[in-house]
């Protein structure tokens, strides 16, 4: 993802940029404000067609062409007394699931 152009020619309005008012922007600090202002689109959208979302996650994978999205909605029958709202971004899940696996097995023995 870090070597995708299409981030640098993605327009976020300034109010919806997460790193606003940071004079040197790297492709992190964009690719983090592109992905955050389509998930927020993303939850706005299920809201008005009325669908609770308490947890949203923008993943990083690798899909089977490059011009298409995965969405992935399930129901939770779970009832707690509040359920926060939550988001999370997660630019290059292939990246985070190595590293995980480097650390499970460096403290697994």
């Amino acid at each position: 993802m870090l070597n995708d152009i299409r981030f640098k020619q993605f327009d976020v309005p300034d109010s919806c940029k997460l790193n606003k008012g940071k004079k040197n922007e790297n492709i992190e600090d964009i690719i983090t404000d592109v992905l955050d202002f389509q998930l927020d689109k993303l939850n706005h959208i299920l809201d008005k067609n009325r669908m609770e979302v308490y947890s949203s996650t923008i993943q990083g994978d690798i899909l089977e062409s490059k011009n298409i999205i995965k969405i992935e909605i399930s129901e939770d029958n779970f009832e707690p007394l509040y359920k926060p709202k939550v988001s999370f971004i997660l630019p290059d899940m292939p990246y985070i699931r190595e590293m995980s696996f480097k650390v499970f097995a460096r403290n697994s023995f």
